[in-house]
């Protein structure tokens, strides 16, 4: 089991305990809930902005469009915000070796991307909800965490990984034989 599910469930399972301490003593519990959260929130801002620098770029938008094709230098970042909108197409770009990391922490986060067929390509979906088209094959989930590889992920020299943390996701991942 990941440490994110464990996460999560000890969230779902302490505010459960609380409602229903909040019911039994007539406690206005949501009062508690929502300036802890806020609280949470805010740590979390700043502990991940005091990871390693050099290892990611960090963005954050309240509504973002990113896009990027042809002529860009991909590299690993984050990106923060509402609802975030992403058209990534590496056919045309000199990824660097080993992983570069696409993180987004938003409510909602829609990703397109086109690969070549000899990257590797990994998805950690963490989201109530994720809707993927990977390859034409649709997948839904709820309540669950999506993860996905590409057959060639663990050999490739080159790799992508996708990591969006959100309300709802939706992913679609194209890989193309690109000509020599």
């Amino acid at each position: 089991m990941r440490r994110s599910e464990v996460v999560i469930g000890g969230i779902i399972l302490g505010i459960g305990v609380l409602l229903l301490l909040g019911s039994i003593f007539n406690i206005d519990v949501w009062g508690l809930i929502c300036p802890a959260g806020l609280i949470a929130l805010g740590i979390l801002l700043i502990y991940r902005t005091r990871q390693d620098p050099s290892e990611r770029a960090l963005k954050v938008k309240f509504v973002g469009d990113i896009r990027r094709k042809a002529d860009w230098t991909p590299q690993s970042e984050e990106t923060w915000g509402f609802v975030l909108d992403s058209r990534l197409d590496f056919t045309d770009v000199d990824l660097p070796d080993g992983e570069t990391v696409f993180r987004a922490v938003a409510f909602v986060n829609d990703i397109k991307a086109t690969l070549p067929a000899d990257i590797g390509v990994a998805i950690y979906s963490l989201a109530f909800m994720t809707d993927s088209r990977i390859q034409g094959e649709k997948q839904e989930t709820f309540f669950i965490p999506f993860e996905w590889q590409s057959a060639n992920y663990q050999t490739a020299g080159k790799k992508v990984v996708f990591k969006p943390t959100c309300f709802m996701s939706e992913i679609k991942i194209e890989q193309v034989e690109i000509g020599d």
